[in-house]
């Protein structure tokens, strides 16, 4: 990706137990990318998160934001932009 600022969008991935009712997680993340800097998404479920960390850091750069959590049926995460 190009250095600056992006809105990402990503989402969980549910369980492979197709009888369990479950959803996937849905999540915008507004992050400054820096030129040459290796960064990694973790999903902290516990506390609903999307993180975007600089490889090898400890801190999270950005934080994203729950936007929706269908069920897994649905498929699909119905994208609202949050305020910037």
């Amino acid at each position: 990706m190009k250095p600056g600022r992006h809105l990402l969008w990503a989402s969980s991935v549910p369980a492979g137990l197709p009888l369990l009712p479950q959803s996937i997680r849905c999540y915008a993340i507004d992050v400054q990318l820096e030129a040459g800097t290796e960064y990694v998404l973790r999903h902290d479920a516990d506390r609903r998160h999307a993180l975007v960390v600089r490889r090898g850091a400890a801190a999270p750069e950005a934080t994203g934001r729950l936007v929706d959590e269908p069920w897994i049926m649905v498929r699909s995460c119905r994208w609202d932009e949050p305020p910037r």
